[in-house]
């Protein structure tokens, strides 16, 4: 379940690749922006550390495809908020 534009909705992902301790794919097969493929990458870095890079990768049609500039920053705005999120969360329990 997710939040966007004050909107809840619901999106089913499938796995469609995994490298062990490298990176996986999801892709979107539902919700408002399907065939959207989610690349979760992960990086060993100093001091024992995992660096976790996220990247979307999609074509929005319909009514995404005209609103695209507008749903561009308010995606970038809520993963800032979801980042600062987890950055709490992970502060928190250390």
């Amino acid at each position: 379940m997710g939040t966007f534009l004050g909107r809840r909705f619901e999106t089913p992902y499938e796995r469609v690749s995994v490298e062990p301790s490298r990176r996986y794919t999801d892709r979107a097969v539902g919700g408002p922006v399907p065939n959207q493929d989610w690349i979760y990458t992960f990086e060993e870095m100093p001091a024992g550390t995992t660096r976790l890079t996220r990247a979307v990768e999609g074509e929005p049609g319909g009514f995404f495809k005209l609103a695209e500039p507008l749903i561009e920053r308010a995606l970038k705005r809520q993963l800032r908020t979801d980042l600062e999120t987890l950055k709490d969360l992970l502060e928190a329990w250390g």
